[in-house]
């Protein structure tokens, strides 16, 4: 997604990506950055520095300059709750066959995968959420990552019962 962001004269955007780091686009092309800081063009012909920084948004960044920050989007408890969903789903899988297959270590790695699948799945919901579609198309993705998400549980579920399926049955 690309949020459009003031600066006289160009136009430059924060860049953000369900898998990456945000990035600040500056006519279309990355802005330059040393070690985290961009330099950004200023009206009177010289530079000035702006940094990506998180306060109410954890997955979208908001953008200080000049002791500025610039809140890209607001705070939105409800696309936070739903993007949380998918997290605490894979989480909840992942220790739900790591139970079954026997063993803490089994159970910790189950949490732990579920979890990491449940993050990403977390960050796509989050984006769509944020997106500028229309929010009936907003919807309708949501639900369709959900799925997407269930479909994955059900399939591993279905691999791990046909390679145990002396401990799958319970």
């Amino acid at each position: 997604m690309r949020f459009p962001l003031e600066l006289p004269g160009h136009r430059l955007e924060l860049q953000t990506r369900v898998f990456g780091t945000p990035q600040l686009v500056l006519d279309g092309q990355p802005a330059p950055q040393q070690g985290g800081v961009y330099q950004l063009p200023a009206g009177d012909g010289k530079t000035k520095e702006a940094r990506l920084v998180y306060s109410n948004d954890p997955f979208i960044p908001a953008v200080e300059s000049e002791g500025e920050v610039n809140e890209v989007v607001s705070r939105s408890p409800i696309a936070l709750g739903l993007s949380i969903l998918p997290l605490v789903l894979g989480a909840a899988l992942g220790a739900n066959l790591g139970d079954r297959l026997g063993g803490f270590a089994v159970l910790v790695l189950g949490v732990l995968c579920g979890s990491i699948v449940g993050y990403f799945f977390q960050k796509a919901v989050y984006h769509v959420l944020r997106s500028p579609n229309h929010p009936v198309a907003r919807i309708l993705i949501t639900v369709g990552l959900y799925l997407a998400l269930l479909m994955l549980a059900v399939f591993v579920s279905a691999i791990l019962a046909l390679l145990f399926p002396d401990k799958m049955a319970a």
